[in-house]
């Protein structure tokens, strides 16, 4: 499979998602953003609605595909969810709206793709100075070293490596 020219990887939450614009194998840009300050960053990348107000360049190519974390309820965590809103999930379902609307490519990994990639070498190595330099500096919360992870999953699984 190729590489898209444009494409994200996303880690939602419910308070942060974790945000990494890749052009190819190279992550060019990471950001963790609100649920509604993301929402706002996908419209823009995929439809490139508002692409200035985002300082995204001018001569950005429109995304073509989302890889993002997908979320699901299990028994054993059942009752300690019980009244919850369930954000995240919610979060990933107006993702998937506006990709679907957009006619841009959905790629759901579980959370554990995403974290066994820290297993494998070169990232099991990593510290802090080198996932600053492959995040661009913005490591946030841990939602945007995540999002990077399910990025590198996705190039793991095609045969490619991040750059």
């Amino acid at each position: 499979m190729t590489i898209p020219d444009s494409w994200l990887s996303v880690d939602p939450g419910d308070m942060y998602v974790g945000y990494c614009r890749w052009a190819r194998t190279q992550c060019v840009e990471s950001h963790e953003y609100s649920p509604e300050d993301f929402i706002n960053r996908l419209e823009t990348d995929v439809c490139l609605l508002d692409a200035m107000y985002y300082g995204v360049p001018q001569n950005a190519s429109r995304v073509s595909l989302v890889v993002y974390e997908r979320w699901a309820l299990y028994a054993w965590n059942q009752k300690s969810l019980a009244g919850n809103e369930f954000k995240t999930s919610q979060l990933i379902g107006t993702l998937k709206y506006i990709c679907l609307r957009a006619g841009v490519e959905r790629v759901g990994q579980f959370a554990s793709q995403g974290k066994s990639t820290y297993n494998r070498a070169p990232f099991k190595h990593w510290r802090a100075r080198d996932w600053q330099a492959a995040l661009n500096g913005n490591i946030g919360r841990g939602h945007t070293k995540d999002a990077y992870a399910h990025g590198a999953e996705f190039l793991r699984t095609r045969g490619w490596r991040p750059a």
